[in-house]
């Protein structure tokens, strides 16, 4: 998946972009989920819950954005990991390297299925800081390798 996305505020407890098995809003490991997801006021982080299990996991590092700041990113699943990479710049999304802004790996917890509702939300329990972001030029791309990605990521 691709999309453009921009935050300001504290990034906190906000979820840009987010793909769930649910049209319910989030609140941790009530469904199942992956997420471009807020952590502290200027870091950005993969978070991938399992209802099912009650299993969740966030990738252990941060990317720091800059609020007010365009950056493109890609969530690729690839079997049991998904992976979040953060470009500055639409042109080096599409030459499909390693994100030059941040690139993490997270583990899939075991059971995740059903992921067809695209989200853009707060969580449901409130959480703190004021948020707000944009999110734009989503791609979903099913069934296909990066390669098979980059001629129509335009």
């Amino acid at each position: 998946m691709d999309f453009d996305f921009s935050q300001s505020g504290s990034s906190n407890n906000m979820f840009p972009i987010l793909v769930s098995n649910t049209a319910d809003k989030i609140l941790a490991n009530s469904m199942d989920w992956v997420a471009l997801s807020g952590e502290g006021t200027t870091g950005m982080r993969l978070t991938i819950a399992n209802a099912g299990s009650g299993n969740s996991g966030s990738s252990t590092s941060n990317i720091t954005v800059v609020s007010g700041t365009t950056y493109y990113g890609r969530i690729i699943r690839n079997d049991d990991s998904f992976n979040l990479k953060i470009y500055s710049t639409s042109a080096l999304r599409t030459s499909a390297g390693t994100g030059d802004i941040g690139d993490v790996t997270q583990s899939t917890p075991t059971g995740i299925t059903g992921l067809q509702y695209i989200q853009s939300s707060g969580r449901s329990d409130g959480g703190g800081g004021s948020n707000s972001w944009v999110v734009d030029n989503v791609k979903i791309y099913n069934d296909m390798t990066v390669a098979d990605v980059i001629p129509s990521a335009t």
